[in-house]
């Protein structure tokens, strides 16, 4: 006498509310709407008294959307200086950052939290983000 067994294996498929729940869980890291990158270069000159100082500024922006209500924006510049007139100055190079992170609490209102530094050269630079000029 022989006994056989068998047992139909029927693949697991997931519902669409748990396709939704798996969803929400996936790295939103790699999800290249959230992140954008710009760079942009800016050359001044001025003069004042006779002397003319020339500017070059490198810049890196970048921008990550954490959430609907959180997002990330950094800034890094390279910056060049050079005194065309004095004879005692030489090109000096510097950098300077920034770091901004933003949270919506409302439609109306939001907390902003920003750490600049842009004292690493001999160029003054307003004590203001790039990130709020409108």
């Amino acid at each position: 006498m022989a006994l056989v067994d068998g047992q139909v294996m029927i693949p697991y498929e997931k519902n669409e509310s748990e396709k939704m729940q798996i969803n929400q869980f996936e790295q939103p890291i790699l999800k290249p709407n959230r992140f954008s990158m710009t760079h942009g270069f800016n050359l001044s000159t001025s003069m004042n008294n006779k002397m003319s100082e020339t500017t070059g500024i490198f810049s890196n922006f970048i921008h990550y959307k954490l959430s609907e209500k959180m997002q990330i924006k950094t800034a890094f510049h390279l910056i060049q200086n050079q005194n065309n007139l004095s004879f005692t100055s030489k090109p000096s190079m510097g950098y300077g950052y920034e770091l901004n992170i933003d949270y919506k609490l409302s439609q109306n209102s939001f907390i902003s939290l920003q750490i600049l530094k842009h004292g690493n050269s001999t160029h003054s630079f307003p004590l203001q983000s790039i990130f709020n000029v409108p």
